[in-house]
Formats: C-alpha cells, structure tokens, sequence
C-alpha cells in the first residue's frame, strides 16, 4: 500500500495568484534545547490549488490561518553552477 498526503497548518505568506490558486503557507516547529532555552524554525511551502479549489484559494489573503491537505508533488530539472571558470550540471528537486 502506498499513500501521498500531507497536512499542513500554517499562515498564508502573501497574496494568492489569481489565475493558479498558488501561494506559500509558513509553518513553524518550536522545541526546548538540553540548556532551557526555546528554539524555532519557519519553513516555506510552496502550495498549487486546482479546479474549484483553486478559485476558492485566489480570495486568500496574506497572514490567513489556514489548514491544508493534500499530496507532496516534486520534480527535477538540470541546473548549470558556475564555480570560478568550471561549469557543472547538477539535478536539482523541488
């Protein structure tokens, strides 16, 4: 059996686009550290609405709460870097 959902719960970082139902959802995990102190970190997360949703997702507007569910999607494509003189392709995911 194989299963592709993710839950994410976070905050809508800027306005939606209005033709793709697209936008970047912040999330944020806080732990306590072995000296008492409390650390965070913010990740983004890139997120595509389609069809219906994606209409109901281009009103969103940026610091909206927002509980998200749906599949993780990637892809790759070659990226040229450039160190010094050397070029090198690479793979890179997203």
């Amino acid at each position: 059996m194989h299963l592709n959902r993710v839950t994410l719960i976070g905050f809508i970082s800027n306005d939606a686009e209005k033709k793709v139902g697209g936008t970047t959802v912040a999330t944020k995990a806080s732990w306590k550290t072995d000296s008492g102190s409390w650390e965070s970190r913010t990740d983004w997360h890139r997120c595509v609405a389609f069809g219906k949703i994606a209409t109901f997702a281009s009103v969103s507007t940026k610091g909206a709460h927002v509980a998200l569910e749906g599949e993780l999607r990637s892809r790759e494509y070659d990226r040229d870097v450039t160190v010094g003189v050397e070029t090198t392709t690479i793979k890179q995911r997203v």
